[in-house]
């Protein structure tokens, strides 16, 4: 089972892309002040997470260990996350205005080109040891690819949730899927940042969720509630599940 949770991560960046552009939209404040604000958001948090672990590991508190820890983002193994989520937000804006244009879909698809080729090439350049996975490159490399196709989902979401566009993705995204499994391609497909695989694999995982979203799953609105209450809480539950995971583990 471990193998098909490979594309948790970019499936997370893809939406957060999305989700970027709608917040976007509805913001009317000055980009610095918006910016500022969502990345204190997850900063703080994250600080006080990374100051938890420090306290959990050692059983005393090093300011050293803890600055070493927050700056290094390795408090815990799955915060190098939060150091390339928080470069992509600040590049957000930049991408919003850029995709948002009034020139042709061609544009469009020469603009996702260059965000691919762009990605990849990012991910050739790492920052150094003390970093991890997404972290190690500049935008998270190949996540940059992600989380702009989730600002270009959002303009062309109308296109999406169309029934006709719905049935064609259930189809697409079952089969490919099964090719997926038939070649054993899922376990190739682990890669941080994501090689081609992965993110094929990740919006294939998507468009298979969201087309049974639109055509059945609305229906039952109850089966919204936890997954709605999850999604409030994903920073929390990010930050704090191995702690949580390593106290059942002590526990039990």
């Amino acid at each position: 089972l471990y193998y098909f949770t490979a594309f948790s991560v970019s499936l997370f960046i893809f939406i957060a892309g999305f989700t970027s552009a709608i917040s976007i939209q509805k913001n009317k404040l000055n980009n610095l002040f918006y910016l500022l604000k969502r990345l204190l958001k997850i900063f703080i948090p994250y600080s006080i997470a990374t100051f938890i672990y420090c306290i959990y590991n050692n059983k005393y508190f090093d300011f050293n260990f803890f600055y070493e820890k927050l700056i290094t983002f390795s408090g815990s193994a799955p915060f190098y996350f939060v150091l390339f989520y928080m470069e992509l937000i600040i590049s957000s804006i930049f991408i919003y205005k850029i995709i948002n244009h009034k020139k042709s879909i061609f544009f469009d698809i020469f603009i996702i080109i260059l965000f691919l080729l762009f990605s990849f090439f990012l991910n050739k350049f790492k920052i150094g040891t003390i970093y991890q996975g997404g972290s190690n490159v500049i935008l998270g490399g190949s996540y940059l690819f992600l989380y702009s196709l989730g600002f270009f989902f959002k303009k062309y979401e109308k296109i999406f949730i169309k029934k006709i566009t719905c049935i064609f993705l259930i189809k697409v995204s079952t089969f490919s899927l099964i090719i997926f499994e038939i070649l054993n391609l899922i376990p190739k497909s682990w890669s941080n940042p994501p090689n081609g695989l992965l993110i094929i694999y990740s919006l294939l995982i998507f468009s298979l969720i969201f087309s049974l979203y639109n055509l059945y799953l609305y229906k039952i609105q109850k089966i919204l509630i936890p997954i709605i209450f999850l999604g409030r809480n994903s920073l929390y539950i990010f930050l704090y599940h191995i702690l949580f995971i390593n106290l059942l583990i002590q526990i039990f």
